[in-house]
């Protein structure tokens, strides 16, 4: 009997730990859009950085297309959570897609 609870007190212990890593599990943010100047975004960009950081986001890489050199691709890292949260806030849509030349930004989440 006392193996038997110790077994379930033990499952239920995994279970739970399982199932917080998986919540912490790290998402990946991916922003691109085009710019009209590529230096004059990157300083408003990275003026930005300490509020990415509150909200729990990772810069990972700051990109160019390479066919393209005014299209920037933005790449961080964050929980599944803190990563919708970011890029739901309206406040953040706003800012990208101001930051685009052509007004709208393509946004995507993506986990392992």
């Amino acid at each position: 009997m006392r193996k038997a609870a110790l077994a379930t007190v033990l499952a239920t212990i995994l279970m739970t730990l399982g199932a917080a890593a998986r919540a912490a599990d790290p998402a990946i943010v991916i922003v691109s859009h085009p710019v009209a100047d590529f230096a004059a975004w990157k300083k408003r960009f990275d003026a930005g950085k300490e509020m990415r950081d509150k909200a729990g986001l990772t810069q990972r890489y700051v990109m160019r297309d390479a066919d393209k050199p005014n299209v920037v691709i933005v790449v961080f890292e964050a929980s599944l959570e803190n990563a919708k949260k970011f890029v739901s806030d309206p406040g953040f849509r706003e800012r990208v897609n101001k930051a685009s030349s052509s007004g709208s930004a393509e946004i995507k989440i993506a986990i392992q």
